[in-house]
């Protein structure tokens, strides 16, 4: 198979080699990688075509050239797959360990998130973290809903590339709890029990526990 070359997210200048030379009277053709196209197409010399490719994803696109609605006859030489460099996630700016809370902005950079935000998206711990902010190198989102574990899986996807890192949520804090006196260990009807604190976050399918002395 022909290898794949990978170009930044953002767009990039191409330079397009024929195997066979195009006539010196021929009009200028389009050029598309998979469904993107790439404009202010010009030609270095009989075998080797310029153009300017915008924004994309995905990998392993097809190159190929048309004119008239037909695609031309001149092949390309290797390699003549083309991918868009996959998104990575460098840093989270946002302090950790977050709050459990949902509604929380969480902000992170890295590289080749490209300039569609149209088709990325955040999970976090497998629910949507909502886009509020994108760029190329940096993204801001807030979350929807609480989370009822101490870390959790953050990805980023763009289109069908993705990448992931970890982030912690704080862990719950006891500061009280009445009554606080000694129990009898024999007693014999239930007891109610007020516990105080922070970070308790939100009871979701039972991850809310208390235990006493085991128990």
């Amino acid at each position: 198979s022909s290898p794949s070359l990978l170009l930044p997210r953002g767009g990039s200048t191409l330079l397009i080699t024929f195997s066979t030379p195009w006539p010196a009277y021929i009009s200028f053709p389009e050029v598309f990688v998979g469904p993107f196209p790439c404009p202010n197409v010009s030609f270095t010399s009989l075998t080797v075509l310029r153009c300017t490719l915008g924004p994309g994803f995905g990998i392993d696109h097809i190159v190929t050239v048309h004119l008239d609605s037909e695609v031309l006859p001149p092949t390309l030489t290797s390699p003549f797959l083309l991918s868009f460099s996959p998104p990575s996630i460098s840093d989270i700016l946002t302090p950790q360990p977050v709050s459990p809370f949902g509604n929380i902005p969480v902000t992170f950079d890295g590289s080749n998130f490209g300039l569609l935000p149209a088709v990325a998206s955040v999970l976090i711990d497998s629910s949507p973290c909502r886009i509020t902010a994108f760029t190329d190198t940096q993204i801001s989102c807030t979350t929807t809903t609480p989370s009822p574990s101490s870390s959790a899986t953050l990805v980023v996807s763009i289109g069908n590339q993705t990448a992931s890192t970890t982030i912690t949520f704080a862990q719950p804090a006891l500061s009280s709890c009445s009554p606080s006196a000694s129990l009898p260990s024999n007693a014999s009807t239930a007891l109610n029990f007020t516990i105080q604190g922070s970070n308790f976050g939100v009871e979701v399918n039972g991850s809310l526990q208390v235990a006493i002395g085991g128990i």
